[in-house]
């Protein structure tokens, strides 16, 4: 069922039955201001869980381009986000990100200090109770990761379509086999249930 957009072979688009994309631009390695960033991969995997499990739309990074999907302000990845979405009926995005397993809270979501979910001003509030009845603590909201850059994967897709997108910081540990922490379940559990929001 998978549908890939090609243009530079930077992604794959797999076409949903609900109105939810989920995203995830950091599943390979990126480029930012000439740096070299580690590759997130248990969020293209979870993206990809949840196109199968849920029936939503995922948008996956599978190329490393020497860019930065979630920090660039020209990207293939988001102009056709852009133009898909305001072709078709969509309810909110949710971008998936993994952040260091040394940071104390389990995840950081980012509404951009509420801009970015206008329309569904309650979706980080619920994503964030989701969170802590599948047992997670210490969830908090535009901290640190506020998703509030004129460039992120949800600023440029509120600010062009209007649709509410808010992006979660996921702590690696929970990613990483190799972790003693290691459970992805209370994420994908909470996602999949959110998907029913729609």
């Amino acid at each position: 069922n998978a549908k890939p957009y090609n243009r530079s072979d930077d992604f794959l688009f797999l076409q949903g039955n609900i109105p939810v994309i989920f995203s995830a631009p950091h599943n390979v390695e990126q480029v930012r201001d000439g740096m070299f960033k580690y590759a997130e991969p248990g969020t293209g995997a979870l993206a990809h869980f949840l196109y199968e499990t849920t029936g939503a739309s995922a948008i996956i990074k599978t190329t490393n381009n020497g860019d930065d999907a979630n920090y660039d302000e020209e990207s293939p990845y988001k102009q056709f986000l852009i133009n898909h979405i305001n072709n078709n009926p969509y309810t909110f995005l949710i971008d998936l990100h993994q952040m260091s397993p040394q940071r104390e809270q389990d995840a950081i979501l980012g509404s951009g200090k509420g801009h970015n979910i206008q329309g569904y001003d309650s979706l980080a509030d619920d994503m964030a109770d989701l969170l802590i009845n599948e047992g997670l603590s210490n969830i908090v909201v535009d901290e640190i990761f506020p998703a509030a850059g004129p460039n992120r994967v949800t600023s440029t897709i509120f600010n062009n379509t209007r649709l509410p997108s808010l992006q979660i910081e996921m702590n690696t540990k929970y990613f990483d086999p190799t972790n003693p922490d290691y459970n992805p379940e209370p994420f994908m559990r909470a996602l999949e249930t959110i998907a029913t929001y729609a």
